[in-house]
């Protein structure tokens, strides 16, 4: 997904995320989007489960 709407600005981003479902919400099993759009996720190659990439990165604080 970050491939292809990456570089676009967020409001473009969930404006693709929200199109994208509906092409093919109908045919896939896509993850909850209520929260998160579509380009928040990854497709987990061992096992096809959608998995947040908010869960990937640690969060680290900086000292301001």
């Amino acid at each position: 997904m970050w491939g292809l709407s990456g570089s676009m600005r967020l409001a473009l981003r969930s404006e693709f995320s929200k199109r994208l479902e509906s092409l093919v919400g109908s045919t896939m099993d896509l993850p909850s989007l209520d929260v998160y759009c579509l380009i928040d996720y990854e497709v987990k190659i061992e096992d096809g489960s959608w998995g947040l990439y908010k869960k990937k990165v640690p969060n680290v604080d900086i000292d301001p």
